[in-house]
């Protein structure tokens, strides 16, 4: 995929027409779609590597809105914008492409960090309670932790497995959420 990207992005700094024969992405895209992409892509790694800070910085809504602007939003939103400067839109209309993207793709992410803690591997499809697991702030923690300050001393020690059963009773408590084990 980053050799792909890298040949991609060639085409575009060369203002290539064509690759092995074929129309380049950029030429058949437009530049402007394969960069909103290259956006989207950027985004997600910084998304992820925002997921990996352990600072007290992470406790944040805001700073959890970023993350998940940039690892789930941006690809939504900027795909969005995409299609409306591929079919020809105004500029107006790619802006509420990636406004209404970038909505979608917020309410997905928190919507899938909800149901992470009710459900079970079987329901959703994939472990359930891994982000907790692997010391990942959601929503529903950070709003849980608005109740109970308490919390985020609990949360700065996840590698502890008790932990997460801490967390899962303090959520119950604020949100009315039953966890797996509950």
């Amino acid at each position: 995929m980053i050799h792909v990207a890298s040949l991609i992005h060639d085409d575009v700094l060369d203002d290539a027409d064509t690759r092995r024969g074929i129309g380049s992405l950029n030429f058949v895209m437009g530049n402007k779609a394969v960069s909103l992409m290259a956006t989207a892509i950027k985004n997600l790694v910084t998304g992820e590597t925002m997921q990996m800070n352990t600072s007290e910085q992470h406790c944040s809504m805001e700073y959890y809105m970023q993350k998940t602007y940039n690892k789930t939003a941006s690809l939504v939103s900027n795909s969005c914008k995409a299609i409306a400067y591929v079919s020809n839109q105004k500029k107006e209309v790619a802006t509420l492409a990636f406004e209404y993207g970038k909505s979608v793709g917020l309410a997905y992410q928190l919507i899938d960090d909800i149901l992470d803690f009710p459900g079970t591997s079987a329901s959703l499809g994939k472990g359930s309670l891994t982000g907790i697991q692997h010391g990942i702030i959601t929503a529903p923690i950070l709003f849980a932790m608005e109740e109970f300050p308490q919390l985020l001393s609990v949360v700065d020690g996840f590698d502890n497995p008790a932990n997460v059963d801490i967390v899962l009773e303090y959520l119950g408590k604020s949100h009315g959420i039953q966890g797996q084990g509950s």
